[in-house]
């Protein structure tokens, strides 16, 4: 969703790149033939980390050992989807959120988080996450039931 703020869709939509489909690096789906494989490119950590705007911080340097903290205009990967808004789709509650950090953000009403302070923000909204993990468990249980007649 962020990337959608600063891109256009041509921009993502030409195809998996050269480093994707030559040097085969990146992510690999095996066609139902058997004999195929389908390659597209895969974010890294560090993409990751510049697409959320990251930033190392020196916390301790006094000799024994620097201390460093990372904080992030946007929640990191890992804890979003360790919250209530790790959805298949995204939702309109995440929406809000996501125009909320962005507009403060914007006026100089918000300041970069660390994944801690990130999950506790989102830490609030438990009945969604609730409903989640439900709709995970019931899904997964139908479908371990009734997959051979699908």
């Amino acid at each position: 969703r962020i990337a959608r703020e600063f891109l256009q869709p041509d921009e993502v939509l030409d195809g998996p790149s050269v480093e994707a489909t030559f040097a085969r690096n990146g992510l690999r789906v095996d066609a139902e033939d058997g004999e195929n494989e389908y390659w597209d490119d895969d974010l890294t950590e560090q993409e990751r980390a510049i697409i959320c705007g990251t930033y190392v911080m020196y916390t301790r340097a006094d000799g024994a050992g620097d201390q460093i903290t990372k904080i992030s205009w946007f929640p990191p990967p890992q804890t979003w989807e360790g919250s209530s808004f790790d959805s298949i789709e995204w939702t309109p509650i995440a929406e809000d959120i996501f125009q909320s950090v962005f507009s403060d953000a914007r006026l100089g009403n918000f300041q970069p988080l660390s994944a801690k302070r990130w999950r506790d923000r989102l830490r609030n909204f438990k009945s969604p996450r609730k409903a989640f993990e439900n709709n995970k468990s019931r899904s997964s249980k139908f479908f371990t039931q009734n997959w051979k007649a699908l």
